[in-house]
């Protein structure tokens, strides 16, 4: 019930961010939200929630998500690759 199949996106996300933290330093904002997440995610990963627990874990992945890809420009890094293949 943690995360179904048909969601699998979620888990890209949630790869993306772990590459992004490990990879490159942030603040401390971002540190304690990771840290919320990750305790988050372990809660439900030990328990069998139900699914409106595992919302919270997922709705503080994606801010965490959004918040990675503003600091980082990423999407302007992918949009100029994007640009400069034309």
């Amino acid at each position: 019930k943690w995360n179904p199949i048909q969601y699998i996106h979620r888990l890209i996300f949630l790869l993306i961010i772990f590459f992004y933290i490990f990879r490159y330093r942030q603040n401390l904002y971002t540190y304690s939200l990771f840290l919320c997440c990750i305790s988050q995610h372990a809660v439900l990963i030990l328990t069998h929630p139900d699914s409106r627990y595992a919302y919270l874990a997922w709705l503080l992945t994606f801010i965490l998500f959004v918040k990675i890809i503003y600091d980082n420009n990423l999407l302007y890094r992918i949009y100029s690759k994007i640009s400069l293949r034309k």
